[in-house]
Parts: C-alpha cells; structure tokens; sequence
C-alpha cells in the first residue's frame, strides 16, 4: 500500500505532528477491488491499476496538454485491460520475466534485443537542483514560510530536512520535492 509514496513511510510519519500516516483509504481500495475467486498475484495487479498506475496516466496525460503534444499510452483501453487481465497470472511473468506474453507478441514484430532491453530509468537530479539557490532551492524559503500553514506537519522538522539537505549532510530531496510543489501550489493558487 506504500508503493506510490514519494518517500518510505518512517520519514514521513517522522515529519508529521501525529508520527502516524494514515492507509485507511488504500485499505479500503484493497476490500473494494480483492476478489477470492482471484490469485495473489492478480488481486495485487487490480490494486495498482486502481491505485498506483492512475494518478502516473492522469499526469501524463497533464503533462502532454499543457506542453500541447497529443499522447496516448500504447496498448491502454479498456479491451486491452480487459483481455490483460483475463489472462492467468503464470503467464504474465514467467522465469522473472515480467510481461511475458507481451514480450513473446512483440517478439513476432520488433527484434528481441529491443523486446528484452533492461528498463532505463530517466532520472532528474531534484536534489541538487533543491541546492541550487538559483534553482529549486530558491523555493525552500517559501517552503519554511509555508510549513506554518500545512496542518498536520512540524515546522521544527522541515527545518531541519532543509538545513540537512543544504549542507549534504542527508539527502532529503524525496520529501522536499513534493513539500516544495505544494508550497509553489498553495502560493499560487490561496495567496
């Protein structure tokens, strides 16, 4: 239930007054979609397309219209989950091989050294751009200014994930970047 969070649970239950995070919801989503007659593994899949995979479309879908490019995830309507999903889960990953049968279709059309490439990330450098003074780090002020107005968070706390980050003493970019985008929210949008 923690897989879509933007930092592990200790740290953000560290930074919060109430030192819990609350699941109910997720919990909820986990009774509202779990199905006995299902496997583990296909129930576990359920969740993340009801959970973890529709925020990341809804931004990705954000993201192309505000930068006016026209995008469609390949292979995403709903016979496509449908047939996905009818599909028994032995021959979803198999020899920890994840989309398997996908693989084996695209094999016929696409040449296999791209069909088996390893994934590569696209990894962005936040943390030292929260350094930056004339980056995001111009933000972090704005963030302490802010932090006396988000209920629930200790200020005393994200002081000091700010000041440990500035001085690398930790690396605290995980939280930091989603406080930050907040504060930039509030900011625009309340003041």
């Amino acid at each position: 239930m923690w897989n879509s969070s933007f930092a592990t649970k200790e740290k953000v239950s560290w930074l919060l007054n109430s030192g819990d995070v609350a699941l109910d919801a997720r919990s909820a989503l986990v009774d509202s979609v779990w199905n006995d007659e299902l496997s583990l593994f296909d129930n576990l899949l359920l969740y993340e397309q009801k959970s973890y995979l529709q925020p990341i479309l809804m931004r990705q879908d954000k993201m192309s219209m505000a930068a006016s490019v026209e995008s469609r995830v390949p292979v995403l309507d709903n016979e496509m989950l449908d047939v996905a999903n009818a599909i028994p889960y032995q021959y979803k990953v198999r020899h920890f091989t994840p989309k398997h049968v996908f693989k084996k279709v695209a094999e016929r059309h696409i040449s296999r050294k791209i069909v088996y490439k390893k994934k590569v990330g696209f990894g962005v450098p936040v943390d030292e751009w929260l350094r930056d003074n004339s980056g995001l780090g111009r933000y972090l002020d704005l963030l302490l200014d802010t932090a006396r107005g988000i209920n629930g968070v200790s200020r005393p706390r994200i002081e000091q994930l700010v000041s440990e980050h500035v001085s690398r003493k930790h690396n605290h970019g995980d939280v930091l970047w989603p406080l930050v985008n907040y504060a930039i929210w509030r900011e625009q949008f309340f003041k």
